[in-house]
């Protein structure tokens, strides 16, 4: 069994959180303690670090890990030292004996031609695949879906749907937790490691809560946790 933590959305040396009255930074070393207390060491990073000086505390406080990152739209032209898969995107794919691993840039809110050339010969494989990207692919009702969701996924999805084989999506970008499923596809996104938004067609911000998932990879089956833990919230 391999096992990975999956956290996403920390929005380190933003402005918007800290108007929430949260602290990302303080989240996310609670969150990598935890892992390492755990003896969690491969983490794929969901996208959205923040602020581009916060970048070398990011990285550095990763160092004991093994970590794919994936882009998120708040990284916008900004990591471009981690991209080494293309000059249009941070994609890329890995394989062990039973999985193939699919890493998506969704970090300009839509996937160029390019990578959605690409992404139909990655996914022929004989493996089951696990695919990460920021954006949900299968429709989540909610208030960021209406305002902020990704621009083509129709096209992903028809390329995933047509494969028919068995495809598990970890993504992030909502600041929820959800779960569903379309045709041969699996979607979990994971809660963000700064704050959350209830799951409503109305844009409301719950401070309370920050967290992540574990992912349990056994040869023919994928178990997930999530991981809840309380807000210190700052004070007004």
């Amino acid at each position: 069994m391999k096992t990975i933590a999956h956290i996403t959305d920390v929005h380190l040396h933003e402005s918007f959180p800290l108007e929430q009255n949260v602290d990302p930074r303080a989240n996310w070393n609670r969150m990598l303690e935890y892992l390492a207390e755990q003896g969690i060491r491969e983490v794929v990073f969901g996208g959205d670090i923040g602020a581009e000086s916060a970048h070398t505390f990011f990285f550095e406080s990763l160092n004991h890990f093994k970590v794919n990152i994936v882009l998120g739209n708040h990284d916008l032209g900004e990591l471009a030292t981690v991209s080494a898969a293309g000059k249009d995107g941070h994609y890329y794919l890995y394989e062990d004996e039973h999985y193939r691993y699919i890493v998506l840039d969704s970090s300009h809110d839509r996937l160029y031609k390019q990578q959605v050339a690409w992404l139909k010969q990655a996914v022929r494989t004989e493996k089951k695949i696990i695919l990460f990207v920021h954006h949900p692919i299968l429709e989540v009702p909610c208030y960021v879906e209406s305002k902020y969701a990704m621009k083509n996924r129709g096209a992903i999805q028809d390329i995933l749907f047509q494969t028919n084989l068995e495809i598990t999506v970890f993504c992030g970008h909502y600041h929820l937790e959800d779960e569903r499923m379309e045709k041969n596809v699996r979607q979990l996104v994971t809660p963000a490691i700064s704050y959350q938004m209830v799951k409503s067609p109305k844009k409301i911000i719950d401070n309370s809560t920050f967290g992540g998932r574990i992912i349990h990879i056994h040869p023919h089956k994928i178990d997930t946790e999530v991981l809840t833990f309380r807000n210190e919230v700052l004070a007004p």
